[in-house]
């Protein structure tokens, strides 16, 4: 049986596969937690930065996708990408 991870990486490339024959208005986000220093790279915090772009990805704008190196990769309709840029940009 695949892991959550595998599943979602899996989802991801259908997605891109997807998009690369429709690609309008949808941009792609690869967030590096994984170069992160040991003492930011927590499981926990890796759940927190998820969970900060729970409220857009359940209106459908944006699909996050966990990787097994604990980076998240998003796609990222036109609208949202004022709302992702604002969430990437806080402080953690």
């Amino acid at each position: 049986m695949q892991t959550t991870s595998a599943y979602q990486e899996n989802l991801l490339c259908d997605t891109l596969d997807r998009m690369r024959r429709n690609p309008e208005g949808r941009k792609v986000v690869h967030m590096h937690i994984s170069k992160l220093l040991p003492a930011n790279r927590t499981p926990v915090k890796s759940k927190i930065v998820s969970r900060m772009f729970g409220n857009l990805e359940s209106g459908m704008h944006v699909q996050v996708f966990p990787m097994v190196n604990q980076d998240l990769v998003m796609t990222v309709n036109a609208g949202s990408q004022r709302d992702v840029n604002a969430i990437c940009k806080r402080d953690l």
